[in-house]
């Protein structure tokens, strides 16, 4: 099996909810090519209601069997990739995976 991987850093925001069942919501926003220096949850800007942060390096895979795949993705209005956060106890509450 023909693979290739690459890092990059992630973006990622807490954002203030107006719910009653949940304060915050946390979402990728952005994957940057290669990773910057900075440390893992650097806070980049902040607002009333919307932390940004960098949250650190994830590798990314591609197979050489999924290259269809990989194109059409790219070809798309709105090319994307996953990102996955899970919940944890420990400051900032998400971690990278």
């Amino acid at each position: 099996m023909v693979r290739e991987t690459t890092q990059v850093g992630v973006v990622v925001e807490r954002r203030t909810l107006q719910n009653p069942w949940v304060d915050h919501a946390w979402m990728p926003v952005a994957v940057l090519v290669g990773v910057p220096v900075a440390a893992a949850w650097t806070a980049l800007d902040e607002t009333a209601t919307v932390t940004r942060y960098y949250a650190g390096a994830a590798d990314i895979e591609f197979f050489g069997a999924d290259t269809t795949m990989y194109r059409e993705n790219l070809r798309s209005q709105q090319p994307s990739l996953w990102v996955s956060l899970r919940h944890t106890k420990a400051p900032p509450g998400v971690l990278l995976q």
